[in-house]
């Protein structure tokens, strides 16, 4: 009996002096880099208590730790945490964040937008970078003379367009026409093997890419419960917004007094045309599903903000430590 009660006043002791919090969660999570900084973003950005940090971190460390953070649906995964974990008064704090930045809702997508991105051809473009990838050393010295010669061109006519010599029709016609020569001639170096290299590894990434767009709109379904209906209806919003987009600037285009159509005065018909989209989304989704929405929005508006910043010399964040960690 003496041992029991002599056990019961240690903990007491130890529960008063750690406190309730500390004593039976005294873990450390160690975060990515970026993890880490989209933490600390987030935390200095709106001021969440510690309650709900320590459920982010977690949440962070659940769906995107060991370089997971990088694959398609963690900011969706991390959005719906959020949803459950934040308090309705925090929420509306990051609602505000969201709507005084002006973002656009289902198009920022912070890391997401950057990764997987492969390949394109268009009009017989081929990318440069897997060209190089497949050339001996004498062809890439005739690589370089070919794109040192062509961008000498393409030099002198931005030039007689700045001078006013040429128009801007004359300047696009004669740049295009300097753009598919050169590719004409960097397809030239190409041996036969080289070319099927180039199409397989363009048919790998192609299909990379649209793997990781299928696992991203997956993602989205999962954590929006959104339904075909609703997956068509936003897409059909979309088009008419990059259709609005285009005609604001072939107006622009068209116009025969450049000053209507300056810098400021487009992007505030721009942000217009946002405002008017994110308000049919609104109004395409229940409140719940507009809460994963904004704050899959605000996530990724974090992300870009906080995240990938440029490394020094040694590998590490300029202004910061290459390791980062969060105690709870």
């Amino acid at each position: 009996m003496k041992t029991s009660k002599l056990f019961i006043s240690l903990f007491a002791g130890l529960f008063l002096f750690f406190g309730c919090e500390d004593l039976m969660n005294n873990e450390s999570i160690t975060l990515d880099e970026d993890l880490q900084a989209l933490s600390e973003g987030i935390n200095a950005d709106i001021g969440l208590s510690r309650t709900s940090m320590d459920a982010i971190t977690k949440s962070m460390d659940k769906h995107g730790k060991k370089g997971k953070h990088k694959e398609p649906g963690f900011l969706w995964n991390l959005a719906s945490d959020m949803q459950s974990d934040l308090t309705d008064e925090e929420k509306s704090k990051i609602f505000q964040w969201v709507n005084s930045n002006s973002v656009p809702y289902l198009y920022g997508r912070g890391n997401e937008s950057k990764e997987g991105k492969g390949h394109h051809e268009k009009d017989g473009d081929v990318q440069i970078r897997l060209i190089v990838s497949v050339l001996n050393e004498a062809q890439l010295d005739s690589l370089k003379n070919i794109m040192d010669s062509y961008r000498q061109q393409m030099r002198s006519v931005m030039e007689q367009y700045k001078n006013g010599d040429i128009d801007d029709d004359a300047a696009k016609s004669q740049l295009q026409a300097l753009d598919a020569a050169m590719n004409a001639e960097i397809k030239n170096l190409l041996t036969d093997e080289q070319q099927s290299e180039i199409e397989a590894k363009i048919a790998e990434m192609k299909q990379e890419l649209a793997a990781r767009k299928e696992a991203e709109r997956q993602a989205m379904i999962n954590a929006t419960g959104m339904t075909n209906d609703q997956e068509a209806s936003l897409l059909t919003i979309n088009q008419e917004h990059e259709a609005s987009v285009k005609a604001l600037f072939e107006t622009m285009k068209n116009s025969d007094s450049k000053e209507d159509y300056d810098r400021k005065a487009m992007h505030e018909a721009l942000k217009a045309l946002m405002v008017q989209r994110n308000a049919k989304i609104e109004n395409l989704f229940d409140a719940d599903q507009m809460e994963v929405i904004m704050l899959h929005t605000f996530a990724g508006m974090q992300y870009q903000k906080h995240c990938n910043k440029s490394r020094d010399k040694d590998g590490k964040k300029e202004g910061g430590d290459k390791e980062g960690k969060s105690s709870r």
